[in-house]
């Protein structure tokens, strides 16, 4: 075979685009031509719009002009008779101290060096606790709602409803919202209502049951550390009673007023006893010497010093003729241990008693300063300005939607043109309803 004829066959099979282009086979011809056949020209797209650029133009007009006419009528209706009312939100303001340690008194009398008292008080500290979540969660307790609602006769008003309670629970939980704000400690109390009276009401009786709530619940810390307070001073103030009372009966019982007092007035009286019995022996020696045995006076004299010597022994030995005036010498270690225990024991509880004291001063003075873990810092006033719903934003979104919508009709309209106008078209759409039969 020639080299010529090679050169024909394979120029029947290959042709070139373009000078300097590459080959390209009849597959690869077919294929663009049917790709630049579905490509969609932006003139086409454009000459669409502007064909129907009276329907895009009045479409969102027409629909703009009547939203707005809707949206005023809607606002200047009563609320009952609109179908789109104004909402009115009313808010509160709550100071909540989110952790705060209940340990006052135990830190009180330990920066003092008392810190073993408080244990002897009972006086123990215990952990912080977050009040804002707390806060936050006792809102949504149907217990809290049910509170409300019984506060503004709710249950009433939904009495028609088949369950009147669960009713009036939903319509408080779908407008009453509250956020706590760890960072500065505000807890915001907040509800929405077509009656923006009734929205301040029900956000200050929202407020004043949760403050209630926390009372109950022996949350409020002052309130809860003074009641414990006044009952340790009761219990210690009853202790010193008894402790004065077993110190008074000592007293009575020996006639001193101290154990030291009792033990001078004792070896007092037995010096004085064993004088004057040295003092009776020298005088009988030297009456003796001159006088006979049966003497009258020298055995009264006998008699005086026999007598000194008996009680001597008592004395030192525990008699009962002389034991409601002074204690035996043998008796007087332990009444005088007995007293100092007694002693320290009063020492003690007085200490106790008076941190005590000093504690719950500070803690009325704390109280009285309205320094509590819940405080309302702001009322809900009656709103002026309503906050919903925002008929700008309505209009907008309306007449926007007009406008999509306005265009898609265009296209839609131009398919139906171009298909009147193709006869293929039309056929395939025949067949196709012909088989849908």
């Amino acid at each position: 075979m020639s080299m010529t004829t090679v050169q024909e066959r394979q120029s029947n099979d290959i042709w070139y685009t373009r000078e300097g282009g590459s080959p390209m086979n009849n597959d690869s011809r077919v294929a663009a031509g049917s790709q630049s056949a579905d490509e969609i020209s932006l003139v086409d797209l454009l000459s669409v719009l502007i064909r129907n650029r009276k329907l895009i133009i009045l479409l969102p007009a027409i629909i703009g002009v009547l939203t707005l006419i809707v949206l005023l009528i809607s606002a200047k209706l009563p609320p009952e008779a609109s179908f789109l009312p104004n909402s009115y939100e009313a808010s509160a303001i709550v100071m909540i101290e989110e952790e705060r340690s209940s340990s006052g008194i135990s830190a009180a009398l330990a920066s003092s060096g008392l810190g073993n008292l408080a244990g002897l008080a009972g006086i123990q500290g215990s952990g912080g606790r977050n009040y804002g979540s707390l806060a936050v969660e006792i809102t949504n307790m149907n217990s809290y709602l049910d509170s409300l609602a019984l506060r503004h006769n709710l249950a009433a008003e939904f009495s028609e409803s088949d369950h009147p309670r669960h009713a009036a629970r939903s319509f408080i939980r779908s407008g009453l919202n509250t956020q706590f704000d760890s960072s500065t400690g505000f807890l915001s109390v907040s509800f929405s209502h077509t009656d923006p009276v009734f929205s301040a009401e029900l956000v200050n009786s929202a407020v004043a049951e949760l403050k209630l709530y926390f009372q109950e619940m022996g949350i409020d810390q002052n309130r809860e550390q003074q009641t414990l307070l006044e009952q340790k001073i009761a219990e210690v103030q009853g202790e010193l009673e008894d402790l004065e009372n077993r110190i008074q009966e000592f007293q009575r019982n020996y006639g001193v007023l101290s154990a030291e007092t009792l033990v001078t007035e004792q070896l007092s009286t037995i010096g004085r006893i064993r004088s004057e019995l040295i003092l009776k022996d020298m005088e009988i020696r030297t009456y003796r010497d001159m006088v006979s045995v049966e003497d009258p006076q020298l055995q009264q004299l006998q008699a005086e010093r026999n007598n000194l010597s008996a009680l001597l022994d008592e004395m030192e030995g525990g008699y009962s003729e002389f034991e409601s005036v002074l204690p035996s010498q043998q008796d007087i270690p332990e009444i005088a241990m007995e007293y100092q225990k007694l002693k320290r024991e009063m020492v003690v509880q007085e200490e106790i008693y008076t941190r005590l004291v000093t504690q719950y001063e500070s803690s009325k003075l704390f109280n009285s300063s309205e320094e509590d873990i819940f405080k309302i810092m702001e009322y809900a006033e009656t709103p002026i300005s309503p906050t919903g719903p925002d008929r700008k934003i309505l209009l907008i979104v309306a007449t926007l939607a007009a406008g999509f919508m306005a265009v898609f009709i265009a296209f839609i309209l131009e398919y139906i043109r171009k298909i009147r106008e193709d006869d293929t078209e039309q056929s395939k759409l025949k067949e196709a309803w012909n088989q849908g039969k």
